[in-house]
């Protein structure tokens, strides 16, 4: 069988390389304070309950907001502490910036030395998760001219440059995890599958969606049921301590807003919820159906992307969101499973729909030049200005983006097969 020579993606590395420490030193959102803050006061200050020690300080700024799951803090916090060496003054600067934003602060401080390489050591632990995230996906594919496909895709991937070295967002490691689960599923490893997601789930909530069809299609007995459900319980003992500790705190990290029943009072809010779990509870019929027909069982890989479309349609996709399912679209498209054109037309709707201010455009910039960044008009004003309508063209990305979530979803899941089979069904003949 035909080998990957490196040789032969030299050029492709180094460009990988390039965009990559590019856009993590050209550009910066809010974003990657907010992730890098609260786990600062366990590399600096050893608080092991960030959960507590947030709801109880009065005067630590945002309060009794939670963070993010424990082990984004853990992990955060970890890389923060292993690089204090390398990094000094971290904790008072990013003490300083978080209360004003980093928007006005560059405007006030501008940029030196100090910001660039404070900016490089929080997004530098990406570049692991990222590298892993790259090698996983290789792994999932055996011919090797779609193993390059999927080199392209990812090294110059827009998704992962502009959620994950741009934003600075933290989803490329529960997205790995996913994506090691996918595998262990793939192996008809069921246990090992459901114990990662669940390890993701305690980095960012959106893998708990994935657990119960995942548990229905990989069982195939009462002891796999068993099994399956002690390894999805299993790593949540890792909020007892917290629980003990700092009760609904802990317990909210798991539950952005938009899942609560705070979330109640916004009018559009419970609709959508109704929406979703009419649509989720399709798909876990799906999901039992495809257990009975042995011709019929749904991949992992279809099944994990099909949830994520799904939940796509309902809620606001932020690019960063997007890097939950980039991981498995490189492997689909490579492989020939999603067209290509479905997919760069998804992408570009995409970011069409999220560059939607100066927070998401021209302000990400700064830390080129502050303050013609920080006065550049956002994109939807620059769009004005030459009399294109911006919110028009954002909307009908939108409409746009919900329609091939769903056609992926409904491909992916068999149900567009079962549909075009239903009249030879009914009919006998077709007719």
């Amino acid at each position: 069988m035909e080998k990957i020579k490196i040789k032969d993606l030299t050029l492709w590395i180094i460009l990988a390389v390039f965009l990559r420490l590019a856009a993590m030193m050209i550009a910066v959102h809010g974003d990657s304070v907010s992730v890098n803050y609260s786990p600062s006061e366990l590399a600096y200050k050893g608080i092991l309950d960030i959960y507590r020690y947030k709801r109880d300080s009065v005067g630590m700024i945002g309060g009794w907001r939670s963070y993010y799951p424990p082990l984004t803090y853990f992990t955060v916090g970890f890389f923060q502490f292993i690089s204090r060496p390398l990094n000094p003054g971290f904790y008072a600067w990013i003490h300083e910036i978080y209360p004003i934003g980093i928007r006005p602060w560059l405007v006030s401080n501008g940029v030196s030395f100090a910001f660039f390489k404070h900016l490089f050591f929080m997004k530098a632990p990406y570049l692991l998760f990222d590298t892993f995230c790259l090698a996983s996906i290789l792994g999932y594919i055996g011919d090797p001219r779609s193993k390059i496909r999927a080199f392209k895709l990812w090294s110059v991937n827009p998704v992962i440059l502009y959620g994950v070295y741009m934003f600075g967002q933290a989803d490329i490691i529960p997205a790995l995890l996913t994506v090691l689960a996918v595998l262990a599923a793939r192996r008809h490893k069921g246990p090992w599958a459901l114990m990662l997601l669940s390890f993701a789930t305690l980095f960012k909530t959106y893998p708990m969606f994935l657990i119960l069809p995942l548990l229905i299609t990989q069982s195939r007995s009462l002891r796999d049921y068993l099994k399956g459900t002690a390894a999805i319980v299993l790593p949540f003992f890792i909020l007892l301590p917290f629980y003990f500790s700092s009760k609904f705190a802990v317990i909210s990290s798991l539950f952005p807003k938009i899942y609560s029943e705070d979330s109640l009072s916004v009018d559009w809010i419970f609709p959508l919820k109704i929406i979703f779990m009419v649509l989720y509870a399709f798909l876990i019929g799906v999901c039992i159906r495809s257990k009975k027909r042995a011709d019929t069982e749904i991949p992992a890989l279809n099944l994990t992307m099909a949830v994520l479309m799904l939940l796509y349609v309902i809620f606001f996709v932020h690019v960063h969101y997007f890097i939950w399912v980039i991981p498995f679209l490189v492997i689909a498209v490579s492989t020939g499973v999603v067209s290509p054109r479905l997919y760069y037309v998804q992408i570009v709707c995409l970011f069409i729909f999220n560059l939607n201010s100066r927070n998401t455009s021209t302000a990400l910039f700064m830390p080129l030049d502050p303050q013609f960044f920080y006065a550049l008009p956002g994109l939807p004003d620059l769009m004005h200005n030459i009399s294109i309508r911006w919110g028009a063209v954002m909307l009908a990305a939108r409409m746009c983006f919900v329609v091939i979530c769903v056609m992926m979803a409904t491909d992916l899941l068999g149900v567009t097969a079962f549909i075009k089979r239903l009249p030879k069904w009914i009919g006998g003949n077709g007719r």
